[in-house]
């Protein structure tokens, strides 16, 4: 039988929390602005005591620096079924000096997973890889020539070792797991290798990024690595190491002395499976370049999932309301200097609301939404008119149905369903009249709550007007 407790007084609910087992991590407020804090057994005052009360816990690296992070814990809160997962991997580290070797960005992830009331997941946030000149502070001028690895320790999140001279670590993965099983991972980017535009490959989607450089050069060795995917991890450049499952693979040897300043291979990017390793410096005239890293691949075990590779050093989905600065991002270098050489770490966001009861859905004014091709001035957009009950867009996408093949295919905005962007295609001249029966339909799909909704079929066509110049 349940008992009702008079509030604590200060010292006692401190004594409270240190003796729980639970992890006090979730606040969040019901519509009676009555707050809850606790592990999710709590309930505002006069709610059922099952009712699931809308939050969000959001999950940077932990661990100090060595290390390089720790597990953390979720326990879902009572009542809540589902969950929305927002993931960044972590970016890989930038290679030496005097170069333009940057490191491959984190890739991104987003899927709705079938929880457990007051089930425990383990999270874990990649760690950053480091940077050759960091690597050299940290270990206090000892690490890059003096030890087999750049870093003779693990990068958090399974990112793979540089070996020494001038090039970098893949950075770590950020993972949900379910009693030691991976539900979610977002890959992380491959470190740099040493030579101009030897960078680490991009991590996230189905496939991570492929280090650079993508062919021997010159007959020479030091190819990068390739990003690891739903089956396999990466392939090694010379001499490196396989990504694994879960694992960036560490860098190749240089075929110099260990003393050689110039030329490791980079570590491949953690991931679902890591990228490989770059490949170490051959002999020829181009004995003191190396290869990056690859990135590695994301994974969701999830429903209505989105998963995405980065751009260079560049993470995706920078928009995003959740996102936080820095995150994710592949280390710098220009060609005389290291800029912010390690990568930024990864992100992990949970969310979770009450089950609606209704079917989310989005409608236009119009769903012949007029555009002109992009020869002309005039370009207009489509202005949804937001009909979602009982939630928040979580996300719209948009898909091609039928008509022509446009030229540019139309984006949408994924927190308002604005569509964009769109030029016809077969119809870039003047003077001709363009009706709606040369346009292309798409269907627009919202998402509230990580619930898809229903999906409105929109005719996207290029209008009669063709007053603009050419």
């Amino acid at each position: 039988m349940k008992r009702n407790l008079r509030p604590l007084s200060s010292i006692s609910c401190l004594l409270l929390v240190l003796l729980s087992s639970c992890t006090p991590i979730i606040v969040s407020k019901s519509d009676s602005s009555t707050s809850t804090v606790g592990s999710g057994s709590g309930s505002s005052s006069g709610s059922p005591a099952s009712a699931c009360v809308a939050g969000k816990s959001v999950f940077q690296k932990a661990g100090d620096s060595v290390s390089g992070g720790s597990d953390q814990t979720f326990t879902v809160p009572e009542g809540c079924r589902s969950v929305l997962i927002k993931a960044w991997g972590a970016g890989g580290g930038a290679g030496g000096p005097n170069n333009d070797n940057d490191g491959g960005s984190g890739g991104f992830i987003q899927t709705t997973l079938s929880v457990t009331p007051g089930e425990v997941l383990t999270v874990k946030v990649g760690h950053g890889g480091y940077s050759s000149l960091s690597a050299a502070a940290n270990c206090g001028g000892g690490c890059p020539y003096g030890n087999t690895y750049l870093w003779p320790f693990d990068i958090y999140g399974g990112g793979g070792k540089g070996r020494p001279g001038n090039t970098a670590n893949g950075g770590g993965a950020s993972s949900i797991l379910r009693s030691g099983q991976v539900l979610v991972t977002a890959g992380a980017g491959g470190g740099a290798g040493f030579y101009i535009g030897h960078h680490g490959g991009a991590g996230g989607g189905d496939v991570g990024g492929s280090g650079l450089p993508l062919v021997l050069h010159a007959g020479q060795g030091y190819k990068g690595g390739a990003g690891g995917s739903q089956a396999s991890g990466g392939a090694p450049g010379g001499g490196a190491d396989s990504g694994t499952l879960g694992l960036g693979g560490n860098g190749g040897s240089q075929f110099w002395s260990e003393g050689d300043p110039y030329a490791g291979g980079g570590g491949g990017g953690g991931g679902y499976f890591g990228g490989g390793g770059g490949a170490g410096s051959q002999t020829g005239p181009f004995q003191y370049a190396s290869g990056g890293g690859g990135g590695g691949s994301g994974f969701s075990a999830g429903i209505n999932s989105i998963s995405l590779t980065g751009s260079g050093k560049t993470p995706p989905k920078q928009s995003d309301a959740d996102y936080l600065a820095g995150i994710g991002v592949g280390g710098a270098a220009t060609n005389t200097s290291v800029v912010n050489g390690d990568g930024g770490n990864g992100l992990i966001v949970i969310s979770w609301w009450p089950e609606s009861s209704t079917t989310p859905q989005v409608t236009y004014s119009s769903t012949s939404i007029d555009f002109i091709d992009l020869t002309h001035t005039r370009r207009t957009s489509g202005i949804p008119s937001i009909n979602i009950p009982g939630g928040t867009i979580t996300d719209c996408r948009i898909t091609y149905d039928s008509g022509p093949t446009p030229i540019t295919s139309p984006t949408i905005n994924s927190t308002t369903c604005e569509i964009s962007g769109f030029e016809d295609a077969g119809f870039g001249f003047c003077g001709g009249s363009h009706g709606p029966s040369n346009g292309t339909y798409y269907y627009v799909t919202p998402y509230v709550n990580g619930q898809a909704g229903t999906p409105v079929r929109v005719l996207l066509y290029n209008s009669a007007d063709d007053s603009g110049p050419c």
